[in-house]
């Protein structure tokens, strides 16, 4: 598993762990929004250092 794996593992339970019992649809859709916004940003992330990888001739990821 790699940090980005990780880091989407965290981000999943970090969401559910502090999600109230009720949450009303307008509460569910900005938590969508703002889940998609993050995870929009690490994959812009992830795609920009798989090009510098390519670039500079390291093709494999490390795990950490």
């Amino acid at each position: 598993m790699n940090k980005w794996d990780r880091l989407y593992l965290y981000l999943n339970d970090w969401r559910f762990a502090i999600a109230p019992d009720e949450t009303t649809p307008e509460e569910e859709r900005h938590d969508r929004e703002i889940e998609k916004e993050v995870l929009d940003g690490v994959m812009a992330e992830m795609e920009k250092l798989d090009e510098d990888r390519e670039k500079t001739g390291v093709l494999e990821r490390e795990d950490v």
